[in-house]
């Protein structure tokens, strides 16, 4: 069994045990030809361990049973995954506003291996908390950066937070906060750190 597979299956228990609801919204994986699609309409493919994170479980669009147990910052409500169609749809609104130059004269505040952008397209946006926040795999990081780390890029403030240096990592810390106590659900915020 593979790191991602672990930890889906570790997370999956840890719901159905403390948040059945939860548990039984997970919609399961979602298809390979789904993830070319968007691939293909982003311009590059994903790092392997995300690809095999949306092949192990999908996310569910905003409103239909709000999967947010992928934690925020420490005082943040959680975010929740995205499906993968929903995936390319945020990328390119935000490609859009690039485009645009709606950034042009933004200054962001990265951490260290974060390129000091507003808003990159080589951003990939996995998990939104529906107020324009997203938790995202960078693809495009500074010099001192990881091809496939994940990054936090909040729409209204100019940090750009260092979360984990891969999507496997990122999961790991999830399971091993729920695991341990560090992360709990609450009914209004979702999985957030205790």
């Amino acid at each position: 069994m593979s790191n991602i597979q672990a930890s889906w299956q570790s997370l999956e228990a840890w719901l159905a045990e403390n948040v059945p609801s939860l548990a039984d919204a997970l919609p399961g994986p979602t298809s390979g030809q789904a993830i070319q699609a968007i691939e293909k309409r982003i311009g590059f493919a994903f790092p392997a361990d995300l690809k095999e994170s949306y092949l192990t479980q999908n996310g569910v669009e905003y409103g239909e049973g709000e999967l947010n147990i992928f934690p925020g910052l420490a005082d943040e409500m959680a975010f929740c995954l995205l499906p993968i169609e929903q995936i390319g749809d945020e990328w390119k609104i935000w490609k859009e506003l690039i485009d645009d130059g709606d950034f042009d004269d933004a200054a962001a505040d990265p951490d260290t291996g974060i390129d000091e952008v507003w808003w990159s397209e080589g951003w990939i946006p996995v998990a939104g908390n529906g107020c324009g926040d997203f938790i995202c795999v960078d693809m495009k990081p500074s010099s001192e950066g990881s091809v496939g780390q994940v990054i936090y890029a909040p729409h209204d403030m100019d940090e750009r937070k260092l979360i984990a240096p891969s999507w496997a990592a990122y999961l790991q810390l999830i399971v091993k906060g729920v695991e341990s106590g560090a992360l709990t659900y609450d009914e209004d915020e979702g999985l957030i750190y205790v």
